[in-house]
């Protein structure tokens, strides 16, 4: 279960969420390159890893390092997901309906959203 002190998710955020989800895991180049191909986005990888560290710090990820390779500098990590995308979508609704809707809106959005599926 997601635990409660975990934030919504920004666009951005949700877009990195997304790289990994469907990556199941992934090194910040991986990320980057996945973005680029995906939502056309152009994201370096440092930034990438930057963002990703973040949500590791937020308890969406994790990360391992990745095994050395030839250079200088810190390895990059693999991230994986410690949240699922249902879970994070559930968030989201959950904090949507808390922040905007009273009870009677609730009525009147699930009126709307059956009426769509006809």
């Amino acid at each position: 279960m997601t635990p409660p002190q975990l934030p919504p998710l920004s666009p951005t955020e949700w877009r990195l969420m997304s790289c990994i989800w469907h990556l199941q895991a992934a090194s910040p180049p991986q990320v980057s390159d996945f973005l680029r191909s995906t939502f056309s986005e152009d994201l370096s990888p440092k930034s990438a890893g930057i963002l990703l560290s973040r949500l590791e710090e937020k308890g969406f990820l994790r990360s391992v390092p990745a095994p050395a390779l030839a250079g200088r500098g810190r390895p990059p990590h693999i991230y994986e997901a410690v949240v699922t995308r249902e879970q994070s979508l559930l968030r989201q609704l959950k904090k949507f309906l808390d922040d905007h809707l009273i009870d009677a809106d609730i009525h009147h959005l699930l009126r709307t959203l059956l009426s769509r599926d006809k």
